[in-house]
């Protein structure tokens, strides 16, 4: 949910180490980024925003280039990844999705992992990326500074909005009680935040509310494939046991099946999009994705399941044709 969540650097360290290392103090000095990518609303800066940020982004990318590996978050291509993943025992028994334990899976110039690669993949290839209102709980970084930057209908959110000194405009904003009217967004992005929610159900029928009746909300979470049930235990602080139990520090569950009748309960119908129908299948090996991992997509109950959620002007008609979409419609 965090910067630096699952044990990556936060760019405010990478700047530290840098006036450590000697760098002038220019560094300190806000400038414009130099090094820009594309994303769907236009140019965008990239990650760094200070002199030293920039010098250290551009080093990585040279650094560590090589024709390996494809990060489709900031577009290095690199010769390794790192790893920063959780390894708690508990993952590995009970199979976890989402939440595994990955040997080199975090890109090492922006340190994304596999599921913000698919994520960010998916969004621009279904042409999710381009709805009118987004709400984006936790935002990840890479999303946010690659996709989103300049959305004009974009709305980040968190209980903590001072982690995300990058989103200038974020909100402090409660999963269970949204300050938002009924039908405010047409896309609702929440991944691997709910694990962390006590009263999940709340905040299941929070999205469910704020969804627009043709909108759809992106609700990843970690699933363990040997449950039959989601277990949890709110009532369980002690960072230790939490490990133990349920794999991360601040995790309060694992899902199970189960997790899917409960978003149904609270009035949302999933669908199913697999790693390889998300993205090109030979991106799932190019972007080092792990190929069981799915998108949990969902939409208000009694409406298409279909995440065509644009209009034909609003898409590229090249990468977003009948056949495209058809491609999304799977079965619950």
């Amino acid at each position: 949910m965090t910067v630096g969540r699952g044990g990556r650097r936060d760019f405010r360290e990478l700047a530290a180490d840098g006036e450590r290392r000697g760098y002038p103090r220019l560094i300190q000095k806000r400038l414009p980024a130099r090094i820009e990518r594309k994303g769907p609303f236009g140019s965008v800066p990239a990650t760094p925003k200070t002199a030293g940020q920039m010098l250290k982004y551009a080093a990585k990318k040279v650094y560590y280039y090589g024709p390996r590996y494809e990060c489709s978050v900031c577009g290095s291509r690199t010769r390794l990844r790192k790893t920063f993943s959780f390894n708690f025992p508990v993952l590995s028994e009970l199979d976890v999705i989402g939440g595994e334990y990955r040997v080199n899976d975090n890109c090492p110039v922006c340190f994304s992992g596999a599921r913000e690669r698919l994520l960010h993949a998916f969004l621009r290839k279904s042409g999710l990326a381009r709805a009118p209102r987004v709400l984006n709980v936790a935002p990840e970084r890479g999303i946010y500074e690659s996709l989103f930057r300049n959305h004009p209908g974009y709305v980040a959110i968190d209980i903590d909005p001072q982690r995300y000194d990058y989103i200038p405009n974020i909100r402090h904003g409660d999963l269970t009680q949204l300050k938002f009217a009924d039908g405010s967004f047409d896309l609702v992005i929440c991944s691997h935040v709910l694990e962390h929610i006590p009263d999940d159900d709340l905040a299941m029928r929070e999205i469910a509310r704020v969804l627009a009746p043709r909108g759809k909300a992106i609700l990843q979470v970690p699933l363990a494939m040997k449950l039959e049930k989601t277990i949890e235990d709110p009532s369980v602080t002690d960072v230790k046991e939490r490990e133990r139990r349920f794999g991360q520090f601040d995790h309060v569950r694992i899902y199970g099946p189960d997790y899917f009748d409960r978003l149904r309960t609270a009035g949302l119908e999933v669908a199913f999009v697999s790693a390889a129908e998300a993205i090109a299948p030979q991106s799932v090996e190019t972007l080092q994705i792990n190929p069981r991992e799915r998108i949990f997509l969902a939409s208000p109950s009694g409406l298409s399941r279909t995440p065509t959620l644009l209009h034909a002007d609003q898409r590229r008609s090249a990468e977003h044709d009948d056949e495209h979409q058809q491609r999304f419609v799977l079965p619950v």
